[in-house]
């Protein structure tokens, strides 16, 4: 997620499809990074989730050294609807790939240590 001043739902969302592009070359990466993603979005669900009030006016950050301030960001950043449309759509979620017990029932056609999106709700 990087040097962001706010963390947006697009930025999120470019952070899944990472994992997922990691996933089919560096897949211990690709969990790492998977993991830290979840811990986001499972720590913020509820500012994800919730529309994003105007501001008035703002100190700068980091962001608007380089010409784009937080609240442009914010304003440019997609709607909750379209953030659960593509986040659901992307192979992102972390999963094991071995049973974490022997005498459990498990799918053996597990490869990848991310869950298919169409696996997921």
């Amino acid at each position: 997620l990087g040097l962001r001043g706010e963390v947006t739902r697009g930025a999120v969302v470019q952070s899944a499809r990472s994992v997922q592009e990691l996933s089919a070359s560096d897949g211990e990466a690709a969990l790492r990074r998977a993991r830290a993603l979840l811990r986001y979005v499972d720590t913020h669900a509820a500012t994800l989730l919730a529309p994003r009030p105007t501001r008035g006016k703002q100190r700068g950050s980091l962001m608007s050294m380089f010409g784009q301030s937080d609240a442009t960001a914010r304003e440019a950043d997609m709607e909750v609807s379209t953030f659960g449309d593509e986040l659901s759509s992307i192979s992102w979620l972390p999963v094991l790939v071995d049973p974490p017990e022997s005498y459990l029932p498990w799918d053996a056609s597990q490869t990848s240590v991310v869950a298919r999106s169409d696996a997921v709700r």
